[in-house]
């Protein structure tokens, strides 16, 4: 029987809280057949401060059978809205 979710690629994304105040900060993964491995389900982030986080997409093979390659998106969001957005290329076998 094969194991549906077989590959991971690493992420690492650098963001920086431009406002006065603490924002919560949500990753939300976009795309088919993908699961987003975050070490928290949000993350803390104090007026000024830039925060490196990382975190992982897992991810079925034959996603990426016929390229190598798939695309998908992550969308970032605060406690009430979305505030950016990044495409990522997953990479596998």
């Amino acid at each position: 029987m094969r194991q549906k979710w077989t590959t991971i690629n690493n992420f690492k994304i650098n963001v920086k809280n431009q406002t006065s105040k603490t924002i919560q900060l949500q990753l939300q993964l976009i795309g088919q057949n993908t699961i987003l491995i975050f070490p928290q389900n949000s993350s803390a982030i104090n007026a000024g401060e830039v925060k490196r986080m990382h975190f992982f997409v897992k991810f079925d093979r034959l996603l990426t059978s016929k390229t190598g390659k798939a695309k998908v998106k992550i969308d970032l969001k605060n406690q009430r809205k979305k505030i950016g957005s990044s495409s990522l290329v997953l990479l596998g076998p």
